[in-house]
């Protein structure tokens, strides 16, 4: 467990509590409604609300990076999907160029390790707006789940951020895949120029 703890950054546990905190918002939402939930927010505990916030964060973050990104991540990284994304790269060559420009400049190297640590942090932003929207889904299917009354409509306002994060973290990711692709081809052509 200690190892576990370690592995564990500030940054990983902010993630957490705003993803959860989305969840606590969709369920009540969708239980309550937008005013009651408006007028209610600040008589909440709020270590109660951030407690319940982080775990659910860590649920969330788990359940996705276990199962639902893998699969499609898998997808992204086919073949036919890249060649694809060559041909529709969402990023241009130029904002790519200055990218990796600067990427380059703040580790003094040439090698595909500078870029790593700004592929991560991109990659964690992706990760977020994933878990986020997943967090909303969640709220109200539990929301939902929990309430006998079937018939009660949905939240367009939850329904169209979650949608937005998920239309957000796609665009972003497959941006990030494409750079990935380009530092790859990069590293490979450094290394065959060896002698």
């Amino acid at each position: 467990m200690e190892s576990v703890l370690k592995g564990v950054s500030v940054g990983t546990l902010i993630r957490c509590v705003f993803a959860g905190a989305f969840f606590i918002v969709s369920y009540y939402t969708a239980n309550y409604g937008v005013q009651t939930l408006a007028r209610n927010a600040f008589k909440a505990d709020i270590l109660q609300v951030i407690s319940l916030s982080v775990f659910l964060g860590v649920v969330s973050y788990g359940f996705h990076r276990s199962l639902l990104y893998p699969l499609s991540e898998w997808v992204i990284n086919m073949d036919c999907i890249r060649s694809f994304r060559e041909r529709l790269p969402l990023i241009s060559e130029n904002s790519m160029a200055y990218l990796l420009a600067r990427w380059r400049r703040d580790a003094d190297s040439e090698s595909s390790a500078a870029y790593v640590k700004h592929m991560v942090v991109w990659a964690d932003y992706i990760h977020l707006k994933y878990v986020s929207a997943e967090c909303i889904f969640y709220g109200a299917l539990f929301s939902w789940l929990s309430d006998g009354n079937r018939n009660r409509p949905l939240s367009w306002p939850l329904v169209i951020v979650g949608f937005a994060f998920v239309v957000s973290a796609m665009i972003s990711d497959w941006r990030l895949h494409r750079v990935e692709d380009e530092v790859f081809k990069m590293e490979r052509e450094r290394k065959a120029e060896l002698p």
